[in-house]
């Protein structure tokens, strides 16, 4: 295991990575914050043989990143014996203002702030400082006989608030979280038709992306949460065909 550290400041800044995976072997590279439970910045597996370049775009950090690389066949203990750090660099992320409207700016940092903190945070209610949007924090989401339900999240149609279950959230990335929570938003405040999924999925992916998250972690995003269900196959190919017309356009 490579370990390092990175002094960020709570700023926005990009992160390279440039490895030799010399046998295309799966390397782990993640970015978490020392003092805090549960709080990867990013969490990214890697397969590609050879020498290649990994960027993570981070809109958020915590003070200071620790970054972990790892063979994952080999554990945390093995020395990186299978790939080589050719180098790591840093630069900050321009900001860029945001054109959305004034409600969308407030969930984005009320989602933001909880993204951060879900890792550790108990079940519980929560609500942004100014009380428009209120997140049911819950051990788990159950369906109408009681039993667990597969969903990580959902947005409650009528009194406009977003469950969330701890079992899912406590395990994935900040930016994850994120992707999740603007899906759940976009349902009720960005879609046409608030019924439609894709369109949810599409309307998250832009805000996501507007933050400075770049495409690939969308995607990744939607991957890990969809997993092989192939009921949300055709949901994850709009997604990743509306990200390469967007890439094409810009």
């Amino acid at each position: 295991m490579a370990h390092y550290q990175i002094s960020t400041n709570n700023k926005r800044h990009l992160v390279d990575v440039k490895i030799d995976n010399k046998e295309g072997r799966p390397i782990q590279i993640v970015g978490f914050d020392p003092l805090k439970y549960n709080t990867e910045y990013f969490n990214r597996l890697c397969l590609e043989k050879g020498i290649q370049t990994y960027q993570f775009g981070c809109p958020l950090t915590p003070k200071k990143l620790n970054l972990v690389i790892f063979d994952v066949e080999k554990g945390y203990s093995d020395k990186p014996k299978t790939f080589t750090i050719k180098s790591i660099k840093t630069e900050p992320i321009e900001f860029r203002e945001l054109d959305v409207d004034y409600l969308t700016s407030k969930f984005i940092e009320f989602a933001q702030d909880f993204a951060e903190k879900a890792g550790y945070l108990t079940a519980g209610t929560y609500s942004d400082k100014d009380n428009l949007f209120k997140i049911n924090y819950v051990n788990r989401i159950l369906d109408e006989r009681g039993n667990k339900s597969p969903t990580p999240a959902r947005i409650h149609k009528t009194e406009k608030y977003i469950e969330v279950s701890r079992e899912w959230l406590v395990n994935l990335s900040i930016p994850i979280r994120l992707q999740m929570l603007f899906h759940e938003y976009s349902h009720l405040f960005l879609n046409k038709n608030p019924s439609d999924e894709s369109e949810a999925d599409i309307n998250g992916v832009n805000l996501f992306l507007a933050l400075g998250y770049p495409f690939v972690e969308s995607v990744y995003a939607y991957t890990k949460v969809f997993g092989d269900n192939p009921k949300t196959k055709g949901r994850l190919n709009n997604i990743i065909n509306a990200l390469e017309k967007r890439r094409h356009t810009r």
